[in-house]
């Protein structure tokens, strides 16, 4: 059984022993069917050490502890208690739930970033292990090596961006508090509110850190707002943002697609400047303002590569059509 979260810093696939630890499984698994975790930071990084997310309310307290608050007992095969699976914190990549009274647990979790199994003794009976990364220690390594604040969060947000369900073996439970969202969640005002881009002026970091974490905070709020950052980018009525691309789709891909729109100038795929990984947005330029209106009104919510896409007006045309409306 695997999950895997999509993260502004990449992805993560976890395997879980959901043999041996199938309570807590359980309450992970159902919670990411639920889209719970969606843009839940990663928090309380110490390096070599830990990093903890789980909360999409944080820094509130969330609405809800673990699966089991909102189901009817009735209802439920499994339990919040934690199962006897004699599993141990003892080496990096390993991923535990925090524990919630003596034998309970929360929806918050840890991950383990360090092979020194006396520095994870201290875990014990804080934690109970469920599973282990599977894929994706870049993006472990990037979190672990984040710029930090004086909590101990990273400067420049690290969130779960999407969860997705690669094996399953649990039935849903049939319960009216149970439910499988049809959409993608978009952020509460709160968590917008909560969103973390700010250096201190009193940081050690160098200004070329100051201009990354600036340039990929425009990025994140960009997937996630689906807005334009008007600071680095100039609209145009001849301009269609587009997002939520799959990796894998390339300029090519995008240039042959939209063309039956009208005359495409150019595509630009916003990348990473260093491994030229795409970030999942750019810029599709007409040859004028009538065939972004044509695409628009066709490719908004269409799959490409197998990914959902938006697409969207500049925010100056944006005003300009809602003014003449």
């Amino acid at each position: 059984m695997s999950v895997l979260f999509e993260t502004n810093q990449g992805n993560i696939v976890i395997d879980l022993y959901y043999e041996r630890c199938s309570n807590e499984c359980f309450n992970f698994i159902k919670l990411c069917k639920s889209k719970y975790y969606y843009y839940s930071p990663f928090i309380n990084v110490q390096k070599d050490f830990i990093c903890q997310c789980g909360n999409p309310q944080y820094p509130q307290k969330p609405k809800f502890s673990n699966i089991y608050d909102i189901l009817s007992k009735d209802n439920c095969v499994y339990s919040n208690s934690c199962s006897n699976s004699k599993l141990k914190n003892n080496q990096a990549g390993l991923i535990s739930l925090i524990r919630e009274g003596p034998q309970g647990f929360s929806s918050e979790f840890i991950i383990t970033l360090t092979n020194d199994p006396k520095r994870l003794e201290s875990l014990e009976n804080r934690t109970s292990v469920f599973g282990s990364i599977a894929e994706g220690y870049g993006t472990i390594n990037r979190i672990n090596n984040s710029l930090l604040d004086e909590h101990n969060r990273p400067l420049k947000d690290i969130r779960i961006l999407h969860t997705y369900i690669l094996v399953d073996p649990f039935p849903d439970p049939v319960d009216v508090n149970f439910r499988i969202p049809q959409k993608e969640p978009f952020p509460t005002k709160e968590q917008i509110d909560s969103f973390q881009f700010v250096l201190d002026e009193e940081s050690d970091a160098t200004s070329e850190d100051q201009y990354q974490l600036k340039s990929d905070a425009q990025a994140l709020t960009l997937e996630i707002l689906h807005q334009i950052p008007s600071a680095r980018i100039k609209p145009s009525e001849k301009v269609l943002f587009i997002c939520n691309l799959n990796p894998i789709t390339e300029e090519s891909d995008l240039q042959r697609i939209f063309s039956r729109f009208g005359d495409v100038i150019s595509v630009d795929i916003i990348r990473d400047h260093e491994t030229g990984a795409s970030l999942r947005y750019g810029f599709i330029q007409f040859g004028d303002a009538e065939s972004v209106e044509r695409a628009y009104s066709k490719m908004d919510g269409a799959a490409i590569d197998g990914r959902v896409i938006h697409v969207d007006f500049s925010q100056s045309t944006k005003r300009a059509r809602q003014h003449r409306k």
